[in-house]
């Protein structure tokens, strides 16, 4: 038997789904109801059924960006490889050099947000 992972509204993943996204809500009863997230309200038990493979809206990136004062570069290697590097503005020491290529910039952020996300 598996267990449920729920979060308690305001905490929790919900952020980083667009308002419309359908999450359950567990009632008294301990039954699950559907809801938009965005009719979540203070207290409410929620879990989503499958985070995973909910890509985060491209204004979350752009908020966590902004939020956290990350700044973005690129760089090359002895072999002309490009790479996007993410650094804390304050900080030079880059967050993730990730391997350039379609979709690298949103890959790298999700990276460092589900890193952020583990460490609490």
């Amino acid at each position: 038997m598996s267990v449920l992972k729920t979060s308690t509204y305001p905490r929790g993943p919900h952020w980083q789904l667009e308002q419309s996204t359908i999450v359950q809500v567990v009632q008294p009863n301990g039954r699950l109801r559907d809801c938009y997230v965005g009719e979540l309200s203070h207290g409410d038990e929620y879990y989503i059924p499958d985070l995973r493979n909910v890509p985060r809206p491209a204004e979350v990136l752009l908020a966590w960006l902004e939020n956290n004062r990350i700044e973005i570069d690129y760089t090359f290697d002895m072999d002309g490889d490009k790479a996007i590097e993410l650094t804390r503005e304050d900080d030079r020491a880059p967050l993730v050099s990730y391997p350039f290529g379609k979709g690298a910039l949103s890959e790298a952020i999700n990276f460092c947000m589900d890193l952020m996300e583990r460490k609490g």
